[in-house]
């Protein structure tokens, strides 16, 4: 890390170290949203589920 830091203090390494972390959080957030609210539609528009025999058709050999 200290590489990429072009003032190698603690001061400054701190302060990117937690503008990193507020990022990941954030982007782990609009992840975990954007997921959650796929999984309520996807469970919402599931509500008649069919047999899976039912839905097989007969194999034909010709």
């Amino acid at each position: 890390m200290k590489d990429h830091v072009p003032a190698c203090d603690d001061t400054t390494i701190g302060k990117v170290l937690r503008g990193v972390n507020i990022d990941t959080f954030m982007s782990l957030g609009i992840a975990f949203v954007v997921n959650a609210s796929l999984l309520i539609v996807a469970a919402a528009g599931s509500t008649q589920v069919a047999s899976p025999i039912s839905t097989i058709s007969p194999m034909r050999i010709v």
